[in-house]
């Protein structure tokens, strides 16, 4: 995700409101939050909802996947200097 994470404490997250945004445009063959909110009340929230738990998931993927390439070199350099 391209948009930096909130500054203040208590400040709505604006990761949240794009990739909220993106999904409704997704699942509404190109409708936003706004238009979906005047067409549908209530219908933001719910991707509103899975953008906010979609967002630290996302975030945290890089992580895992270093971590995981790190432990996948460990354990074939590990195998390696166990080998004959």
């Amino acid at each position: 995700m391209s948009v930096p994470p909130p500054e203040e404490p208590g400040r709505e997250d604006p990761r949240i409101e794009a990739l909220a945004d993106y999904i409704s445009r997704v699942m509404e063959m190109g409708a936003g939050l706004e238009e979906i909110e005047r067409e549908l009340p209530g219908r933001g929230e719910q991707y509103r909802h899975l953008a906010d738990a979609l967002v630290p998931w996302l975030v945290d993927v890089p992580r895992r996947e270093v971590k995981d390439a790190w432990d996948r070199g460990y354990e074939a350099g590990r195998r390696k200097a166990d080998s004959p």
